[in-house]
């Protein structure tokens, strides 16, 4: 019984601490921190980083665009690879992550002092490897993975540049990408504003005429908060096999 007790209260924090470094959103940042971090290309990143939902806006909105809830997922990938700033973004409907709605790599650079670039990429083999369905739960999430497995299509890149607010601005591409997100949808025209607590997408989507199918416009925009990182949504998932 001892020797019991004294291996608890050796190795029972050790677990703990092993367990808590497996939160997916071990890797993001809080809002306070975000605030703190100088410079521009982190602070950008880690915005755009962490976990989201339009749930306030969906519950008041009588907008069939707006008035649905959905989860957005942003995580860091690939921290070993120094100097550079990659990260796996996925879409949910709201409470359920077996299944993203859509999902994509980008990889965030500088193109000068005052501007930077968020480029777009396709994740290779996805119905080969279940869509890649929980793979952001992982420790190291696409660890087989490397930048040049990725496919990259023209115009699938938008610059950000800060803003008067204090936050920053996605800005629309002129030309359409051609990151096919799902269904009948072909094209897209991303922008986006972001700020430490709340992000506004713009995102309009396209058929394959590039037609307009639906987009979220600027007045309103489509609203996403923060949440809490020490408080994972999806913290204690049961994994479900995945359909499509």
């Amino acid at each position: 019984m001892k020797n019991f007790i004294l291996f608890c209260l050796y190795f029972c924090p050790l677990i703990a601490s092993a367990q808590k470094k497996l939160n997916y959103l071990s890797h993001t940042k809080t809002a306070q921190e975000i605030e703190a971090i100088d410079n521009k290309m982190d602070k950008i990143f880690y915005t755009i980083c962490g976990e989201f939902n339009n749930k306030t806006q969906a519950d008041t909105s009588q907008n069939p665009l707006l008035n649905v809830s959905q989860d957005i997922l942003a995580v860091p990938i690939w921290l070993s690879r120094t100097g550079e700033r990659w990260l796996y973004m996925a879409w949910f409907k709201h409470a359920a992550p077996e299944k993203a709605l859509t999902h994509a790599i980008f990889k965030l650079s500088k193109e000068n002092r005052d501007t930077f670039r968020l480029t777009a990429y396709v994740i290779p083999n996805e119905e080969e490897n279940n869509f890649y369905a929980y793979e952001w739960l992982k420790e190291k999430p696409f660890e087989e993975l490397k930048p040049k497995d990725l496919q990259h299509f023209d115009n699938c890149y938008n610059l950000i540049v800060a803003n008067t607010q204090g936050g920053f601005d996605i800005l629309p591409n002129p030309d359409l990408c051609s990151l096919k997100p799902s269904g009948n949808l072909h094209f897209i025209s991303f922008a986006a504003t972001l700020n430490t607590n709340v992000i506004y997408h713009y995102t309009h989507y396209f058929d394959k005429n590039k037609k307009k199918v639906f987009g979220y416009d600027y007045n309103q925009g489509f609203r996403l908060e923060r949440l809490d990182k020490n408080k994972p949504m999806y913290e204690k998932i049961k994994k479900q096999k995945v359909s499509y």
